[in-house]
């Protein structure tokens, strides 16, 4: 009785096995990586975010069974926007400029037409957005009760390398400021007190020397209080 319940053990075992097997392969998975060159502070710690004509880098590997797949002799297709932009063996990065658009997203495609005898593909969406200007005021509901203000403007997202090839206006109640010796801050003293309840338009545009047309505006109402 006792062999025959061994007997009946190994051979369910035997059947179950192939499928124990199978349940821990998992799936080949595409990642895909991008990104681009645009200007953002030093210190920002999100996603730099191309805008409209910025270069875009993309990368594309496979994790096959828990390590990274050798594509060298895979034939890879790559689409932007359904469109073909390359279709060679083992190119696993592309290099292509955003569309000329404000604001929008770019679809990115990778497609392995052979891989195993299975056809693999992954796409992403990437945001194109528009260059940002922030200006960087530790004030609380933007009310102020100091007679000096001192803010500093901060660009996103423009194609430049550096900050210098920017420019910064800054303007108070409709009239053109005079910044200080770094032309992303402004220092306002008013001297004297202002009357309670005065209220002061900041305005800031940040534009590409190189590109009269990027450019970014931000605009902040300041209030006197006690």
């Amino acid at each position: 009785m006792k062999k025959a319940n061994l007997f009946a053990l190994a051979l369910s075992l035997l059947i179950i096995s192939p499928g124990i097997i199978w349940a821990q392969r998992t799936e080949p998975q595409i990642f895909i990586t991008w990104s681009t060159k645009v200007y953002v502070p030093s210190d920002f710690p999100g996603k730099a975010f191309p805008s409209a004509m910025s270069p875009i880098a993309a990368s594309v590997f496979v994790v096959d069974n828990g390590k990274v797949a050798d594509l060298s002799r895979q034939i890879i297709y790559w689409y932007l926007d359904d469109e073909l932009i390359s279709n060679s063996v083992g190119v696993q990065s592309v290099r292509f400029i955003a569309k000329d658009v404000i604001a929008g997203i770019q679809s990115l495609r990778v497609q392995f037409p052979n891989y195993k005898n299975d056809i693999l593909i992954k796409t992403v969406e990437i945001p194109i957005v528009s260059p940002e200007a922030v200006i960087e005021l530790p004030l609380k509901d933007n009310n102020f009760s100091s007679q000096r203000l001192d803010m500093k403007g901060k660009p996103f997202f423009f194609n430049v390398p550096i900050a210098s090839r920017l420019t910064f206006l800054w303007s108070v109640n409709g009239q053109k400021a005079s910044s200080t010796k770094n032309q992303d801050e402004l220092n306002i003293n008013f001297g004297s007190e202002p009357a309670l309840g005065s209220i002061f338009n900041v305005d800031l545009i940040i534009r590409n020397v190189q590109n009269i047309q990027e450019f970014a505006r931000k605009n902040l109402v300041l209030t006197f209080k006690k």
